[in-house]
């Protein structure tokens, strides 16, 4: 008999003091037998355990318990809506840990197709519980009038981590339409390699939390959320009535972001009527959102914040890329400060081929002070550029009433953008817009150690690289400056073109512009003066000797030439592909010279990526980081121009 019973066990269940582990056996939506017994099973002694009879043992067991999912479609069949696990969406309530079998082919599901439950797949109700889930998929679960749609975590100290899962096709009709922090500051989320795609928050947000939004992710009133190597994607809110939401891939309010290595692409937030909707990749209420690494890519908004929207909050931008969005005001990057401050930092980033309405401006970045507390906005070695607006192609700095609208660029390029105000002809500063409109507030634009150079405006407009008031702190180079104002100071140079090669890659991560030989930027400012010294938007060290006079100085601008090489040098050009040959974005590059130094660069939209200024005659090593791939490494000796040095996924 004893023996029986624990062949039982071995098979559906095991228990130790660390807590029980249960392996699912069946599909089925049923429920367990006697719930804290220790044995999953649907009816005393017929072995069967499934998913929801597994929860409901582990809800009551004490320990930190496992669930195996084997691979296969659990469909949340029992109708009804209760917190104990017996109806509608599984209940978690306990330390679990829930093992799948892959994200393709183990799948979690409120009903068979997008759009037709009543319930969200998964809900977390107890406070103080850690819960993981590994490699399973998230989708079709509907919550028409509350929040999250796939999976809500609500109470305190709860911290629930996604490891390889995907979350997909969740409806909310108040936020938070793949996942939802519900009001708790101290709830957390962590995704490691996970997808977050093609969720929906659509409704009259009149009723919902106001304002509500997070069409793939929502902090409601706090919370952590750490993404890692993931993707949030395809997402989209839409408010109408006369709310507004905030995110359409991911919505803050109080809360704190990190992503690292992760992508925001294509998700967008659209409004009805009169609503407004902020921020089409990401939008932050008051709190933190740090982005490293990373890069937000071809979002839209109906009103501010192609990109990322910030209303009186910190936000950190590193070593990523925020390109492609669109929006009506600050189309890569809005930022405002009403009666609360907003602080915004970006390093060694690029802002590129953003879209702000031809009526409005911030084509790449918008700052605004709209009350009485400061926007200030910190722009170090970074690129902005091919951005486009009605003003203030590149970059918009504006004050309202008293408080102050301030934007430091230091070690930056600011090139090519576009004020096309209606195509008319009557746009103005097409790098740089500076303006206090109304109130006793000062808007403040601080240049240093920078360039301005090659901006556009309509037929008929002026100042094409900057309109208002910009003040230098020395070394820069403004290449045309009528219709603004920009008193030169030590080391400044005006009416000069700036000589600046082809924007792409140039051996880094993000996009750029390297200097051509003879460039009047190279090697302007001595080494130790005005900063010079530390790295470039690339990680290239300043200073550099790129005139080859024997002293080494800084470029100005966001990249340093960098010294002759000492032997002739080429490019090595490749692409990184999946097995059926589809570009990968994203991808790290690392190229380990001859002396064991290293270099980096991250692919492209369609997997393409470039070294520039290799040596001839040495033998590289190449090695490829991606989160959905593995590769093995490449040896070659470089001769002449390489290219097509492609990796390809096995």
């Amino acid at each position: 008999m004893r023996l029986a019973l624990l062949v039982c066990l071995s098979i559906v269940g095991s228990v130790s003091i660390f807590g029980a582990t249960f392996t699912v056996n069946s599909t089925a939506d049923a429920l367990d037998a006697a719930g804290g017994n220790g044995v999953c099973e649907t009816a005393t002694g017929n072995g069967i355990c499934t998913l929801r009879a597994a929860i409901t043992e582990a809800n009551v067991l004490a320990g930190d318990d496992i669930i195996t999912l084997p691979a296969g479609i659990y469909t949340n069949t029992l109708v009804g809506e209760e917190n104990s696990n017996r109806s509608g969406d599984l209940d978690i309530n306990s330390n679990i840990t829930i093992n799948g079998a892959g994200s393709g082919t183990t799948f979690i599901q409120a009903a068979a197709a997008p759009g037709t439950a009543s319930e969200r797949v998964l809900q977390f109700l107890f406070p103080n519980i850690t819960v993981v889930l590994n490699d399973v998929t998230i989708r079709n679960g509907r919550e028409a009038v509350s929040l999250g749609g796939g999976v809500n975590v609500e109470n305190f100290n709860q911290a629930v981590t996604f490891n390889n899962c995907v979350i997909r096709d969740n409806f909310s009709g108040f936020g938070g339409g793949g996942i939802a922090l519900s009001g708790t500051r101290t709830a957390s989320v962590a995704l490691n390699n996970t997808i977050v795609t093609d969720n929906t928050v659509s409704g009259n947000n009149d009723r919902a939390p106001s304002p509500g939004g997070g069409g793939g992710i929502l902090l409601n009133y706090g919370g952590t959320l750490t993404a890692t190597n993931s993707t949030i994607s395809n997402n989209t809110v839409t408010s109408s009535g006369s709310s507004s939401s905030l995110g359409g891939g991911i919505g803050s309010i109080l809360g704190t972001v990190t992503l690292t290595n992760s992508t925001i692409i294509g998700n967008k937030a659209t409004a009805t009527a009169e609503a407004r909707t902020y921020g089409g990749g990401i939008s932050l209420l008051s709190g933190t959102v740090n982005i490293i690494n990373s890069n937000i890519v071809k979002n839209a908004a109906w009103y501010a914040g192609g990109g990322v929207y910030n209303q009186e909050g910190t936000l950190n931008i590193t070593n990523s890329t925020v390109s492609e969005n669109s929006t009506d005001f600050g189309g890569g990057i809005n930022v405002i400060a009403a009666n609360t401050a907003a602080t915004t930092t970006i390093n060694n980033s690029a802002i590129v081929n953003n879209i702000a309405s031809e009526y409005s401006d911030g084509g790449g970045i918008g700052n605004y002070s709209a009350g009485t507390a400061n926007a200030v906005f910190n722009l170090n070695n970074s690129t902005v550029s091919g951005n486009t607006a009605g003003f203030g192609g590149g970059i918009s700095n504006i004050t309202i009433e008293s408080g102050n609208a301030v934007i430091n660029i230091s070690f930056s390029t600011v090139a090519a953008n576009s004020a096309l105000s209606s195509n008319g002809g009557d746009g103005v500063g097409g790098g740089i817009y500076n303006e206090a409109q109304l109130g006793t507030g000062m808007s403040v634009v601080n240049l240093k150690n920078s360039v301005v150079a090659n901006n556009i405006i309509g037929t008929f407009g002026f100042a094409p690289d900057i309109r208002g008031v910009i003040t230098s702190q020395g070394y820069n180079l403004v290449e045309r400056t009528g219709g603004g104002t920009f008193v030169t100071t030590i080391g400044d140079e005006t009416g000069i073109d700036p000589s600046l090669g082809a924007l792409g890659f140039n051996g880094g991560t993000t996009l750029n512009y390297l200097p051509n030989p003879g460039s009047p930027l190279i090697d302007r400012i001595p080494n130790g003066v005005n900063g010079c010294g530390g790295f470039d938007q690339r990680g290239v060290s300043r200073p550099t000797d790129s005139d080859h006079n024997g002293v080494a100085a800084c470029e100005k601008g966001s990249t340093e030439r960098a010294s002759a090489p000492t032997a002739a040098s080429v490019s090595v050009t490749g692409r990184i592909l999946s097995g059926s040959g589809r570009g990968i974005i994203n991808a790290v590059v690392v190229m380990t010279d001859p002396d064991g130094s290293t270099r980096f660069a991250r692919t492209t939209t369609f997997g393409y990526y470039r070294f520039d200024d290799v040596q001839v005659g040495g033998t590289y090593i190449f090695t490829v980081s991606s989160k959905r791939y593995e590769f093995a490494a490449m040896v070659r000796t470089i001769t002449e121009e390489t290219s097509n040095l492609n990796f390809v996924a096995p």
